[in-house]
């Protein structure tokens, strides 16, 4: 698998992944390949869940522990040099901040795209599946830690060490 792995970054180079599954493989890429910078852009869990529910008939509770165990395998893996900004935010009247924020983490600034440009062409309103809401104050409790946690690493382009223990809080049963 390493061979294969690094014959991949070697062929493809620099590369952006959206996709919530590679939560789950980040640690097989990171054991394999060097991992420069990562972009988490969290989402509401009840957005999530609602768009499972919506989209796929998923029921909410599933839809939460859907989140809870990409959130967490995220946690176990998260590089060193990560940014979290806010999903809604990006599609919020505040957008241009937190496309600044991602610009200075990438270095990006004064590059000749202003924010507005670089935000028109990544993103689209009707990619937006649910809409923000006052988000419900009755998080199951393990969701409601791995939000909580997110909401603390954000706009940190940290260097994350303890993050990968600490963060994860125990599965129901464990």
């Amino acid at each position: 698998m390493q061979s294969t792995l690094r014959s991949l970054a070697h062929d493809i180079g620099p590369l952006a992944v959206k996709d919530p599954r590679f939560c789950l493989t980040l640690g097989v890429w990171q054991d394999e390949v060097h991992v420069d910078a990562c972009v988490v852009c969290m989402r509401h869990p009840t957005e999530v869940a609602e768009s499972l529910r919506r989209r796929q008939r998923v029921p909410l509770a599933l839809g939460y522990r859907f989140w809870d165990y990409h959130v967490s395998e995220l946690l176990r893996s998260i590089p060193q040099n990560t940014l979290v900004v806010d999903h809604g935010i990006l599609h919020g009247p505040s957008a241009l901040d937190e496309v600044t924020v991602l610009a200075e983490f990438f270095n990006k600034t004064g590059a000749g795209t202003t924010p507005e440009d670089a935000w028109a062409s990544v993103f689209s309103p009707r990619l937006r599946h649910v809409e923000p809401n006052e988000h419900p104050a009755d998080l199951p409790p393990r969701t409601r830690a791995l939000w909580e946690r997110l909401e603390d690493l954000r706009h940190r382009p940290t260097k994350t060490e303890g993050v990968r223990d600490s963060a994860v809080p125990p599965a129901p049963g464990s």
